[in-house]
């Protein structure tokens, strides 16, 4: 929900994503990350498999906005976003309310949400820290798969809202 002082303005419901970063386990080497800058794209916000990690990537071009203070709301998020304009980081949003202010946005600007989640939801099904001495990975890693296997698979539910200051 928007915060208070503002008041929902414009929907943004017309999304392209792609996976852009995917974590895996190598039994042997352990966390791999992999990067990608295009993909299959699909359409529209939705949940991700749950046995993803990593990062997906949303864009979308911004209509016509009025000249005003204006809050950008992503609506539910599983687990955190960063937000760009045309490729410029303009904030984070790692908790609820998932908001971040919009300023000098205009008509025409790239809007690009990368919304990412946690090693997890791999880690879980793995052996990797299993097989792992104690020692080597920590008290947190010792308990995280049991904790993990709760974890929410990462998604960008929405919805994403332009809102106005009142």
């Amino acid at each position: 929900e928007v915060r208070p002082e503002y008041r929902n303005l414009i929907q943004l419901d017309t999304f392209f994503s792609f996976v852009s970063r995917r974590f895996t386990l190598d039994p042997e080497k352990g966390p791999i990350n992999t990067y990608y800058t295009d993909g299959d794209r699909q359409t529209g916000l939705s949940s991700w498999p749950a046995d993803f990690s990593g990062e997906y990537t949303y864009l979308t071009t911004l209509p016509s906005l009025p000249n005003r203070e204006l809050l950008l709301d992503l609506g539910k998020v599983n687990s955190f976003a960063k937000v760009y304009l045309n490729d410029k980081k303009i904030g984070e949003a790692t908790m609820p309310p998932f908001t971040v202010p919009l300023a000098g946005a205009k008509e025409g600007d790239e809007l690009k949400i990368v919304v990412a989640n946690t090693i997890a939801n791999v880690c879980h099904d793995a052996d990797y820290l299993n097989n792992q001495p104690p020692a080597d990975i920590g008290t947190y890693h010792v308990n995280m798969v049991k904790q993990e296997k709760r974890s929410p698979a990462g998604s960008l539910l929405g919805p994403v809202w332009i809102a106005e200051k009142q």
